[in-house]
């Protein structure tokens, strides 16, 4: 969310402080993966055993669904700062191309329907 915000609104200087909690988060997941492989190596009927205690501890069912909504959330979000970054590289491109004098060619139909491609020239487009 943090990201979204940063990205949105383009303080783009909070990026690397971001990213340091980011990394910090993946390195604390990693650490926990590794053990739930060292566990279930012991233990190969894992995913019995981990139904069971969700089934026999309420508190802790609870948190494991508390975090599976937490991992759709942040993908969610993950998504859309996709979306906001893409959006943004293609903007700056498209500035970048003009500024250089360069030709924007783009995909656009027809009256009959059929794709053609137009150049911006200058204040012009030629089809």
């Amino acid at each position: 969310q943090k990201e979204h915000d940063v990205l949105s609104h383009r303080y783009f200087s909070e990026l690397p402080n971001i990213t340091e909690q980011k990394i910090a988060l993946v390195a604390s997941l990693e650490n926990a993966s590794k053990m739930r492989i060292q566990l279930s190596e012991a233990n190969p009927d894992e995913s019995e055993v981990w139904q069971q205690l969700l089934e026999s501890d309420g508190v802790l069912q609870a948190r494991w669904e508390e975090l599976q909504h937490e991992i759709n959330l942040c993908q969610r979000v993950n998504r859309i700062n996709e979306l906001v970054v893409n959006r943004s590289l293609k903007a700056t491109q498209r500035v970048l191309s003009i500024l250089r004098g360069g030709n924007l060619e783009q995909n656009l139909y027809s009256k009959a329907g059929d794709k053609v491609k137009a150049q911006a020239i200058g204040n012009y487009v030629s089809v």
